[in-house]
C-alpha cells in the first residue's frame, strides 16, 4: 500500500517556501484571478489513479461540468482514454495522430455535452473555440511556463470561474516552481483521499498495462512516423530529406550545448589555477609534515639497537668468564 513519504513532505515544505510576498507594489499576474489553481502531490507511479479518483468525484459533484485533461504525449492520451473507457468513464481523445475527421467529431461531442471529458496533448491548448470548461487537470507539468498558461487558459473565460489541478510528483519541483515564478501566483493544495485512492489503485494499474500492450500490438509509434512521412509528401518535401536535416539539426543543438557547457566550465581559468596551485602546495606540505613525522622515529630506533647489542656482549662475556 502506497502512502505520502518523507520525501513528498519534503516536496510540499519546497513547494511551500517563499510563500509570503509584498502587496505593496502591483505585480503583474499571468492568470485571472477567477482561476482556482491547485496542485496535487502524488507518487509517480500513482498519478492515475489520483486523476481516476479526482474526476470521478468531480463529475459526481458536479455532473453538468465539463473537464480537460492535458498530457505531454500523443501515446500516453492514447492510454489515458483507454484507462477511462476500460474503468466506465464516457472521454474522447484529441492529440496529433489523430485523422482530421477523427478530431472534428471527438470536439464536436465535447462541445456538444455528448462526452463531458476529453483529453489532449498541446495541439488542443490554444486555437480552439472550447468555451465552458470548468476543470483542467495538467497530468504533467510543463517543461515551459507559458504552456500552463494556455492550458489553464482553457477555462475562467470571459469572468466566469474556473479550477486548475496539476500533478506534482517528486520530479517536478523544480517545473512548478519555475510556473509560478511566471505566473506570479502560489498554487494552493487540493486535498484529496488517499484511502479512496488505494481502493482503485490495482484497477487503474491493470487497465494501463493492458492499454500498453494494445499499443503495442497497434504499433502505436510507428503510426507517428507514417503520418509525419505522409504529410512531408503532401507538402511536396521529399520525407527522407526532411529526415536528415532534422538530425543534422538535432547534432548541430547538441553541439552547441557541448560548446556552452565547456564555456562554462572555462570560465574562470585563473581561479581553477590558483585552486590547483593551492591544492599542490598543501599536498607537498603533507608530505613534508609526514617525513619530518616518520625521520625521528627511526633515529629513536638507532640508539635503542645499539644499547641492545652492548647488553648482549656484556651479558656474554660474563658467562665466558664464569665457565673459565
Amino acid at each position: 500500500m502506497h502512502t505520502v513519504s518523507e520525501e513528498q513532505c519534503g516536496v510540499q515544505q519546497a513547494l511551500c517556501e517563499d510563500s509570503r510576498r509584498s502587496h505593496c507594489e502591483e505585480i503583474f499576474v499571468a492568470t485571472v484571478e477567477q482561476l482556482n489553481q491547485t496542485y496535487v502531490l502524488t507518487p509517480a507511479d500513482m498519478k492515475d489513479a489520483y486523476m481516476v479518483h479526482i474526476v470521478d468525484q468531480y463529475t459526481e459533484d458536479h455532473p453538468t461540468s465539463s473537464v480537460m485533461i492535458f498530457t505531454n504525449t500523443c501515446k500516453y492520451c492514447q492510454i489515458i482514454g483507454m484507462i477511462f473507457n476500460e474503468i466506465g468513464i464516457d472521454c474522447v481523445v484529441l492529440h496529433s495522430m489523430m485523422s482530421q475527421r477523427n478530431r472534428l467529431a471527438a470536439l464536436a461531442k465535447f462541445k456538444s455535452s455528448q462526452v463531458r471529458i476529453i483529453i489532449a496533448t498541446d495541439v488542443a491548448s490554444r486555437g480552439l473555440d472550447i468555451p465552458m470548461v470548468d476543470l483542467i487537470i495538467n497530468h504533467n507539468i510543463p517543461n515551459n511556463p507559458k504552456n500552463y498558461v494556455h492550458r489553464v487558459g482553457r477555462t475562467a473565460r470571459a469572468g466566469r470561474g474556473g479550477t486548475s489541478v496539476s500533478f506534482v510528483t517528486q520530479f517536478d519541483v523544480k517545473l512548478i516552481q519555475a510556473v509560478e515564478s511566471y505566473i506570479n501566483t502560489k498554487l494552493s493544495l487540493y486535498e484529496v483521499n488517499e484511502k479512496e485512492v488505494t481502493k482503485i489503485l490495482v484497477d487503474v494499474m491493470m487497465a494501463k498495462s493492458e492499454a500498453e500492450i494494445v499499443l503495442d500490438e497497434r504499433n502505436f509509434g510507428e503510426y507517428k512516423w507514417i503520418h509525419k512521412r505522409k504529410r512531408a509528401i503532401l507538402e511536396g518535401e521529399d520525407p527522407d530529406q526532411r529526415e536528415k536535416e532534422r538530425r543534422k539539426k538535432r547534432r548541430e543543438e547538441m553541439k552547441k550545448r557541448k560548446e556552452a557547457f565547456l564555456s562554462r566550465s572555462n570560465r574562470f581559468p585563473k581561479e581553477k589555477a590558483a585552486a590547483s596551485t593551492a591544492g599542490q602546495t598543501t599536498r607537498e606540505s603533507n608530505k613534508k609534515t609526514v617525513k619530518a613525522e616518520q625521520s625521528p622515529s627511526k633515529q629513536t630506533q638507532k640508539p635503542l639497537t645499539k644499547t641492545l647489542h652492548q647488553k648482549q656482549t656484556k651479558t656474554s662475556k660474563g658467562k665466558k668468564k664464569k665457565n673459565i
